[in-house]
Order: structure tokens, then C-alpha cells, then sequence
């Protein structure tokens, strides 16, 4: 029997593959990186896209702005701020530690 790609599982039997990961790391066995089957599955959601927007970023300091590169009526960009039908998500840079400290003369 040849072992199916995880590209062609279903969601049911995807979901599945990673509850059973969770229970063997738990249990201590080793498995490849959890990073691996997420990967694909990102694959998966991404084939299912309809449209894709480009979002051009500029970023200066601390401060985000973000404007889309065409005409959407579908998403709302303003500021730092995407809205998404009835999604909004805020970015904001994170400053490392080891940059906050040179920052602050530490």
C-alpha cells in the first residue's frame, strides 16, 4: 500500500495526524518537526485562495504603515490595521531584547 502525501489528506485526517503527534511527543517518542506538517498544510490553505492582495509594508522606528498595492473592496487597510470581513489584525514591531537594551544606554 503506497503512504498517502499529506498534501492530499483531508482535514479530518490531517487533524488527526497532528492529535497523534501531540500524543506521541507527549509520551516522549521522537518524531520529525511538527513544523514540517504545518508547512504543508499552509500549502494546503494557500492553493484554496481565490485572490491574493499585496500589502506594501513601510516601516520607520516603531511605527507600521501599510497601504495596499492595488484597488480591493474586499479588505480595509488603514495605518498598522487589516480588516478582513469581521477579522481585524493590528501588526506591531517587536524591538529584541538585546536592540530594547542598547536602546536604553543598558
Amino acid at each position: 500500500m503506497k503512504p498517502q502525501r499529506l498534501a492530499d489528506l483531508r482535514d479530518d485526517e490531517f487533524d488527526a495526524l497532528i492529535e497523534q503527534h501531540i500524543e506521541r511527543v507527549a509520551s516522549g517518542a521522537s518524531d520529525p518537526p511538527i513544523e514540517d506538517a504545518l508547512a504543508v498544510w499552509l500549502d494546503r490553505l494557500a492553493t484554496q485562495a481565490t485572490s491574493t492582495i499585496t500589502v506594501e509594508v513601510a516601516i520607520s522606528g516603531d511605527q507600521v504603515s501599510l497601504k495596499p498595492a492595488g484597488e480591493t473592496d474586499q479588505v480595509l487597510v488603514r495605518g498598522n490595521e487589516i480588516i478582513i470581513g469581521k477579522h481585524r489584525i493590528v501588526l506591531q514591531p517587536v524591538v529584541p531584547r538585546v536592540a530594547q537594551r542598547a536602546w536604553l544606554g543598558q
